[in-house]
């Protein structure tokens, strides 16, 4: 689906009318069960929700792709498009509560998986209040971080976003990071959080040293 033939198509849909909104999804369906990452594809889909319509089902679509491979971002940015710009949902607030807890889940079974941290944090855009005071959130990092059989690193960055943005810890959140630490333990949390990260997460532990220098101003 190269861009000439893309906006071809759209030009002859929009011609059609909302009779062939059906037609073009399960096109685009075809087209993403042989590449499910495909830019085109999921840029020519939205466009059809927006222009013509079907947004019945794509919610249990969304779903379906992330049962084929939850690691698939794709997907899951296709999920927060839909909860942001469906007229049937209510809007990202009226959604909050239930995809919060289906992205937790998913969080629990694959701690490793950024895209599902990323779309949890997503579900608090311009809502740093609600980011904040969401227990969910702070707990999802709670159980990601007591657990040894898995990846600390994103369950960490968010506990640090967290503490950034004027979460005010707790003693489980200290113990539990410390719990990680080797060295001795640092009074300022979110200072410790980068400490450990540095260590969990090598490839970006000049990224994590930054941070760590920026806690004075921000925390």
């Amino acid at each position: 689906m190269i861009n000439g033939s893309r906006h071809h198509r759209r030009w002859v849909a929009e011609k059609l009318g909302p009779d062939v909104a059906e037609k073009e999804l399960e096109f685009t369906r075809r087209v993403l069960s042989l590449d499910a990452k495909h830019y085109h594809a999921w840029s020519h889909r939205q466009w059809a929700l927006l222009a013509l319509g079907g947004w019945e089902n794509e919610l249990d679509y969304c779903h379906e792709l992330l049962e084929a491979d939850v690691f698939n971002n794709s997907a899951w940015n296709q999920r927060h498009y839909v909860i942001t710009r469906s007229p049937s949902l209510g809007g990202l607030k009226a959604m909050r509560e239930s995809e919060v807890s289906y992205t937790t889940d998913a969080i629990l079974a694959n701690p490793g998986n950024e895209s599902s941290w990323r779309y949890l944090k997503a579900l608090y855009k311009d809502d740093a209040e609600s980011w904040v005071g969401d227990p969910s959130v702070s707990s999802v990092c709670l159980r990601v971080l007591s657990r040894t059989d898995c990846f600390h690193g994103h369950a960490l960055s968010t506990l640090l976003d967290l503490l950034c943005d004027g979460l005010r810890p707790t003693s489980e959140h200290r113990d539990s990071v410390k719990a990680l630490a080797n060295e001795e333990a640092d009074n300022n949390l979110a200072s410790l959080v980068c400490t450990v990260l540095g260590r969990v997460d090598p490839i970006r532990a000049n990224y994590w040293a930054w941070r760590k220098s920026k806690i004075t101003v921000a925390v």
